[in-house]
């Protein structure tokens, strides 16, 4: 989390910086604005790519249960209940446990909203929608149940919501951890938005095949 907060603080820092170096140009601070802005955009770029990096390698391993999230509609569903066993999350919904087992990736719990989020999206998305549509903030589910994510670790709960009155919502960074499986795409903008903007058959199978 503290890594997700200090890459959008580098960057809104970087569009100050960038309306600053507009306003002192021509002056003598001009070429001090430079060395810093060229400072904090690396420090952006490289806490991004490592963000996009480590969220693509999260888990380690897949097993053939990562694939049985149930098919039921957001309305069939109300709780889900993981909990979390040494380094492994097990995942208990309708009757399937599906289990995530992490290595030293930090945001673990981000991760998991994010894989429900898009398997609640996936009817919606998949031959009917373009693909940029997983990455929505808030996605309409009408006539749906809300829907929360139990985390059990230990003694400690906490209850998430992530379908509220008929909308399926992302989280800036589980939104980001959904993104980074597109990565390689980022280096040009005109091939993102050209896939991105595709109507495709979509699952999580489908998804996954996207990582290299």
């Amino acid at each position: 989390m503290v890594l997700s907060f200090l890459i959008i603080i580098d960057f809104a820092l970087c569009i100050l910086l960038l309306a600053l170096l507009v306003a002192v140009a021509f002056t003598s601070y001009f070429y001090y604005c430079i060395g810093i802005f060229a400072l904090l955009l690396f420090t952006y770029l490289l806490g991004s790519t490592f963000f996009h990096i480590s969220s693509k390698r999260a888990l380690i391993g897949k097993e053939d249960n990562y694939y049985n999230f149930p098919k039921y509609y957001e309305r069939e569903i109300e709780e889900i209940t993981v909990c979390k066993k040494k380094n492994i999350w097990e995942m208990h919904i309708g009757g399937n446990t599906i289990n995530f087992v992490f290595g030293h990736y930090l945001f673990q719990k981000s991760f998991i909203r994010a894989y429900v989020v898009r398997n609640l999206m996936y009817k919606h998305v998949d031959r009917k929608r373009e693909l940029r549509n997983l990455m929505n903030y808030r996605f309409q589910s009408p006539n749906s149940n809300n829907v929360d994510i139990v985390f059990i670790s230990e003694d400690k709960r906490k209850r998430i919501r992530v379908c509220n009155c008929g909308q399926i919502q992302n989280t800036i960074l589980s939104r980001a951890i959904t993104k980074s499986h597109f990565y390689k795409l980022y280096f040009s903008n005109v091939t993102y938005y050209a896939f991105m903007n595709q109507i495709v058959h979509i699952n999580e199978k489908i998804y996954d095949s996207f990582v290299d």
